[in-house]
């Protein structure tokens, strides 16, 4: 079954993709991470639908440098169930 959903994920950035297109080079790398992955109980992650500038946190920076975003995403899930025929 397939199903459409909100979820969230804290991304790590290196901060030399700071910049004009920062909020671009996080979806890319968001899509990167998460597509084609298992989600656990939510399902496989088919691909993501939609990642708006608002959904997308504001940075902590790590003691490494790097700064750790707080995406929220819609994202389309397969959750097979017992019994069902694919």
């Amino acid at each position: 079954m397939f199903f459409l959903k909100q979820l969230s994920r804290d991304l790590l950035l290196h901060p030399m993709h700071f910049g004009p297109r920062l909020h671009d080079i996080i979806r890319l790398r968001l899509i990167e991470e998460v597509e084609g992955t298992s989600m656990g109980k939510y399902g496989y992650v088919i691909t993501v639908t939609e990642v708006r500038d608002e959904d997308i946190g504001r940075g902590v920076i790590q003691d490494n440098g790097f700064v750790c975003f707080n995406i929220k995403y819609r994202a389309i899930l397969f959750r097979p169930f017992k019994n069902q025929v694919l």
